[in-house]
């Protein structure tokens, strides 16, 4: 049994509500989320059921290499010294079609690459290029692709296209960091050296996820702060065979 008052968000980006406060039912959306999100108190974990997606597209957007994309590359190594943030995408459709219960939250859990070709011949060790700290979380608004033929992917100046790409393929501001890139700052992912670091989104802050334009999918942009850095496992990765990429939890809670 749930102790406290029930609070639920009413509007949402999608909604196109300058206000996100109010009551309102839960109601179920097609892909496996909530129109609505709840606040209330820590539910009981034996009543809470999860679902986990893992990440389906990453790439990095580098601001000395405006123009390169690199995504299709097995690592993403993020710092402010390289000049280099990050980009994660889920595919939501992997959630249940019929929530079993309102959502409650979603954990982000970005993966350490333990080992890459990049980080040394043979899988070489990457943890001589890490450095512990945090990184500021945002949901993307705007869809992007990875390098694919002649796409040239994600770069610091563009979402997709050829290299040179159009003004409807660029970013609104380059870095990703215009209105309609991303919303608000999600919260602070907590990196030590050597290790997966996750994000717990809930709140406030979880209503801020359904900003993302096809409601299929769900994307991440994670900044380095100050020098902190990260190599991160992309999707793509060859070594440590059986290793994950990074995961989405849903969690749903009665």
């Amino acid at each position: 049994m749930l102790v406290g008052v029930r609070y639920a968000v009413a509007c949402f980006w999608l909604c196109g509500c300058n206000s996100i406060f109010g009551l309102a039912a839960t109601q179920p959306y097609p892909d496996g989320l909530l129109i609505d999100a709840k606040f209330f108190d820590a539910p009981l974990d034996s009543a809470c059921t999860t679902a986990t997606i893992e990440a389906e597209a990453d790439g990095p957007l580098n601001s000395t290499l405006p123009t390169q994309g690199n995504s299709q590359q097995t690592l993403v190594n993020l710092s402010n010294g390289l000049m280099q943030r990050g980009l994660v995408r889920f595919d939501t459709s992997g959630f249940p079609a019929t929530p079993p219960a309102p959502l409650y939250s979603l954990t982000l859990v970005v993966a350490y690459a333990v080992h890459d070709d990049a980080c040394g011949a043979g899988c070489g060790p990457c943890l001589g290029l890490e450095a512990a700290g945090n990184f500021r979380v945002y949901p993307a608004r705007s869809d992007w692709t990875e390098r694919n033929g002649a796409d040239v992917g994600i770069t610091w100046n563009c979402r997709m296209g050829a290299s040179g790409c159009t003004a409807l393929q660029q970013w609104q501001v380059p870095g990703a960091e215009g209105l309609s890139d991303r919303g608000s700052e999600l919260g602070a992912l907590d990196h030590v050296a050597g290790q997966d670091s996750s994000l717990e989104i809930k709140g406030v802050a979880l209503t801020q996820t359904t900003s993302w334009l096809d409601v299929k999918k769900l994307s991440f942009e994670i900044v380095p702060n100050g020098s902190a850095q990260f190599v991160i496992r992309a999707h793509e990765h060859t070594c440590d065979a059986g290793a994950h990429a990074s995961q989405l939890t849903a969690t749903y809670c009665p």
